[in-house]
């Protein structure tokens, strides 16, 4: 079996990586501890041997020094108990060797000194999670001019991310999960080396959901709406999603009520609506002052993020409906139950003169659609496709969008959701 343990420990700008290693039957008494020791000329640090080598049940007492190939390169000072001292010299690598006790284990360490001339540390960068995130090397002291004889990256936490591709002094990243993690670079150009520190923060994109009750009749309406589209353009698209129902109050006549009266009216016994205009923000009902909306939608971004879902294909059937294809993925701690998978098409730019006064509609719902997910493990993913009938007023299917999100039965709460133009 093999079994790994990385920890960084920084000091001025000294960085260590190491690791265990065991082949076959592990033993118990003796194991062999191998690590990677990296710092800048000069750069001093006191190491815990105990916590370098990631002993749990045990406690170095005692060691000495059986071998440095190079004192050039570093200088070593054992100081009592289990605290070693290395100092980095010129530019290189180099072997060290200990013989290390806790009284009842006797311990061989094999360390490799690594010096190097060159040594930067990168600001954290943010990634959402299904992104790539490119790093141009020549930002980070790497010499454009001289040729690059080989990369080597350590990730502090594994599983997070990976190493995509290079080309040009731009190394890639992709993304496998949420976390965060400290990614180590070692560039190597005619025998110099360039160490590279990067905070990566791996995190789900949150879009919020805002569902307006409305009606073409009603006079209050129209402010309402006009405040939601000035917030819907003000919004990044990944980042906000909209949905507006007509409902059959005061105006019966509202012809984009008429469009899917059941739809409309069961969206309204759902949240138990009793008047219009009433607004919804991730399955949350808004304060009544519309000059709190916008506050509320930010706060409500700025939630974690457990779902990730992705819509990978849309489909016409026949002449009036569409099948979405999605993947929902759940990064929560524990599982989710109860849940409500939903599926929307809205439609922009809806010309009608109402008795309020509007006389064009947005994110008007043209058809949506559930189905029940009794659960969701951690870790667990659901793939599934919704349908919808979707009869198309214009030819321009931008207008069009299709909303997939997921919500919780029991308290309403919005976990999730994404958006596509139909285009």
């Amino acid at each position: 079996m093999i079994r790994r343990t990385f920890m960084t420990i920084s000091a001025s700008l000294f960085t260590l990586l190491v690791w265990t290693c065991s082949l076959g039957v592990e033993p118990v008494s003796k194991p062999d501890f191998s690590g990677l020791i990296m710092l800048a000329p000069g750069d001093s640090s006191t190491l815990s041997l105990t916590q370098l080598m990631a002993l749990e049940n045990d406690q170095i007492l005692t060691y000495e020094v059986t071998g440095l190939s190079d004192s050039s390169i570093a200088q070593v000072w054992n100081l009592s108990g289990d605290s070693l001292k290395v100092m980095g010299g010129q530019a290189g690598v180099c072997d060290l060797t200990l013989l290390a006790s806790s009284g009842s284990s006797r311990y061989e360490v094999a360390l490799k000194i690594s010096v190097s001339s060159v040594h930067q540390s990168g600001s954290a960068n943010s990634i959402n999670l299904g992104d790539t995130l490119v790093v141009n090397l020549w930002d980070y002291g790497v010499v454009e001019s001289t040729t690059i004889d080989s990369i080597h990256l350590n990730f502090s936490t594994p599983g997070i991310c990976q190493q995509t591709g290079f080309e040009n002094g731009l190394l890639s990243f992709s993304t496998i999960r949420p976390g965060e993690t400290s990614a180590v670079i070692e560039v190597w150009q005619s025998g110099t080396r360039t160490i590279i520190e990067l905070e990566l923060d791996v995190f789900i994109q949150r879009m919020v959901l805002a569902e307006l009750f409305t009606n073409a009749g009603c006079i209050p309406c129209a402010p309402a709406n006009e405040l939601l589209n000035a917030i819907n353009s003000a919004s990044p698209e990944e980042e906000l999603a909209v949905i507006r129902y007509h409902v059959s109050w005061p105006s019966p006549n509202d012809p984009m009520y008429h469009y899917n009266r059941s739809e409309s009216t069961a969206r309204v016994l759902y949240y138990g609506v009793s008047q219009a205009p009433t607004f919804v923000i991730d399955g949350v009902f808004a304060p009544s002052s519309t000059d709190l909306w916008s506050t509320q939608i930010q706060q409500a971004s700025e939630n974690d993020a457990l779902i990730r879902i992705e819509i990978s294909d849309v489909t016409d059937i026949g002449v009036d409906s569409i099948a979405i294809d999605f993947q929902m993925d759940s990064y929560a701690e524990t599982e989710l139950t109860n849940l409500r998978i939903m599926f929307a098409v809205t439609e922009d730019s809806v010309e009608f003169l109402g008795e309020n006064g509007e006389d064009l509609h947005m994110q008007v719902m043209r058809d949506y659609h559930y189905m029940p997910l009794a659960s969701l493990a951690p870790d667990g993913q659901f793939l599934g496709q919704g349908r919808l009938k979707w009869t198309a007023v214009s030819a321009d299917r931008s207008r069009y969008q299709v909303i997939v999100f997921v919500q919780n039965d029991s308290d309403k709460k919005l976990l999730q959701a994404t958006q596509i133009s139909l285009n």
